[in-house]
């Protein structure tokens, strides 16, 4: 699931690209430069992702070793400690300091991109510094502003599982809430960016409408 999100959010980067390219006139200074940095960070962004992803193994261990230290720290373990399904690591593991960096990598690298693109993108769809038309260049203002709007739902529900997790581990809170908060912030990631498309895309927004007239209709 992870690995899917992750590759969500590197295509939503790739459509910001893509509108960044195409709002940079073929006359402008540097203009090759640009669509090339935007190729190789789009690249660079793909790869993020999936190394990120990946940096989940990091995390896997020899479970006996695990839970054996897990049973020396805490005087009451978890009931299921023992249960083959259940499977256990903490901050003492030796690819945590890893795993960590990597993870605040991609989210910093995933900000930067949400701020830094549209910003380019803006300057380039302003007035006179663009050959697109006024109608053109408000369509094109108007889609980033969407795709900006659904990554910052990506990335709010990418941030704070990370900060509970990792103030959970860090600061060794023995209480299951912060745990808990996460994995349900986590868990309302798809609910949320499916939410966020809806209410960004006028399409979508009328489909919606009209499929929730038509079940009312069958109802009554």
């Amino acid at each position: 699931m992870c690995g899917l999100l992750q590759i969500s959010t590197a295509t939503m980067i790739h459509l910001l690209i893509y509108r960044l390219k195409f709002a940079v006139p073929p006359d402008a200074a540097n203009s090759q430069c640009v669509k090339f940095s935007a190729d190789a960070a789009n690249l660079f962004y793909y790869c993020t992702a999936i190394f990120c992803t990946c940096a989940f193994g990091l995390m896997d261990e020899d479970q006996l070793v695990a839970k054996n230290r897990i049973l020396k720290k805490f005087l009451v373990p978890h009931p299921n400690l023992w249960d083959t399904r259940f499977v256990s690591t903490d901050r003492e593991n030796p690819n945590f300091v890893y795993y960590l960096y990597i993870t605040i990598a991609e989210i910093t690298i995933l900000v930067i991109n949400i701020i830094a693109i549209p910003t380019i993108s803006f300057h380039y769809l302003s007035a006179n510094r663009t050959e697109k038309s006024d109608r053109l260049a408000r369509a094109h203002k108007q889609t980033l502003q969407v795709l900006v709007f659904q990554l910052a739902i990506h990335c709010i529900f990418h941030l704070l599982p990370l900060i509970c997790f990792t103030c959970s581990t860090i600061f060794r809170t023995k209480n299951i809430f912060m745990l808990s908060i996460g994995m349900y912030i986590w868990a309302l990631h798809g609910s949320a960016c499916t939410l966020a498309l809806i209410l960004a895309n006028k399409p979508f927004r009328i489909t919606v409408k009209e499929h929730l007239k038509y079940g009312r209709s069958l109802l009554t």
